[in-house]
């Protein structure tokens, strides 16, 4: 049995022909179960087409950001309808997290970018809600206000809830992988992206170069001199 489309909650119906009656019978399984998405993919929701280009600019706009949910053969997974709200929940959330290098000592932390999407039949448009603490209340195409390197992660924990395979141990919990164990696979869906952002430009203003005893400075690229 081949199931493209996303389901939460899910009933098999079991019918037959009576072979004295002829009539048809048909049956409801009592026992429910879900049917997921693989994964999530960034895409362009103008071009409709995958961003592989993961270098961006840091604070520039990008309207067209968004994210499908997928099935096992790489398709939007129709009827993944879902609502993440952007809030900080750990069972569900879209969340950039900056990389801060080993190398930079002065900066311990830096604000975790959430947020916002409605996914309908598995296609999303990805919105700016909260950076740190702060509720975002407009200018909400996403932009990533610093530079350097930051994962973006999707995870849903909720979808295999309604039809209570999590409850039920028809899935493997705190898990996402895909391959089957046992006939099972995780209970979660969950991707992430690694992400880096450069400044657009570097302005450099009343830059002034001293200190050389009053000799020269040779310029290694051109060997000119200067004052």
């Amino acid at each position: 049995m081949l199931i493209e489309q996303a389901y939460s909650n899910l009933y098999v119906q079991l019918s037959f022909t009576d072979p004295i009656t002829k009539a048809v019978k048909a049956n409801c399984a009592s026992d429910t179960f879900t049917v997921r998405p693989k994964e999530f993919k960034i895409y362009n929701t103008s071009t409709n087409s995958e961003i592989t280009n993961r270098v961006l600019v840091g604070g520039k706009s990008y309207p067209a950001f968004g994210a499908w949910a997928v099935n096992d053969k790489n398709d939007k997974a129709e009827g993944y309808t879902t609502n993440f709200t952007g809030d900080n929940l750990d069972t569900k959330y879209i969340r950039f997290t900056p990389e801060i290098p080993s190398t930079c000592t002065s900066v311990t932390s830096l604000p975790v970018t959430s947020l916002a999407a409605k996914f309908t039949d598995g296609a999303a448009k990805l919105q700016r809600h909260q950076e740190g603490a702060t509720v975002i209340a407009d200018k909400k195409d996403f932009a990533y206000y610093e530079v350097g390197k930051a994962k973006l992660v999707i995870f849903d924990n909720q979808w295999t809830i309604a039809s209570h395979d999590q409850e039920n141990g028809d899935c493997i919990v705190n898990s996402h992988k895909n391959t089957e164990t046992n006939g099972k696979v995780g209970c979660n869906i969950r991707s992430e992206f690694d992400f880096e952002f450069n400044p657009q430009d570097i302005h450099v203003e009343n830059l002034k170069i001293s200190g050389f005893n009053g000799g020269t400075m040779t310029n290694l690229t051109d060997r000119k001199s200067v004052v």
